[in-house]
């Protein structure tokens, strides 16, 4: 049975020329490693990796600059 844990990924981006930063991308993602792994939680189908508070659904802010 997998782990379950929830998180939102948003990807940002600069607006050249500003200090403005737009979200460019979110992708909710689940854990599916086994439930009571150790570690980091993964979504396998987004590779992606976060830490988290069991039962909290973690925000996971990522900078991309083109």
């Amino acid at each position: 049975m997998p782990c379950g844990a929830k998180a939102v990924l948003i990807v940002t981006k600069s607006v050249q020329g500003t200090t403005t930063n737009l979200a460019q991308r979110r992708a909710e993602l689940t854990c599916d490693a086994p439930a009571g792994h150790a570690g980091a939680h993964t979504d396998s189908t987004h590779g992606e990796s976060w830490e988290a508070e069991a039962g909290k659904v973690a925000t996971v802010l990522r900078h991309e600059d083109a």
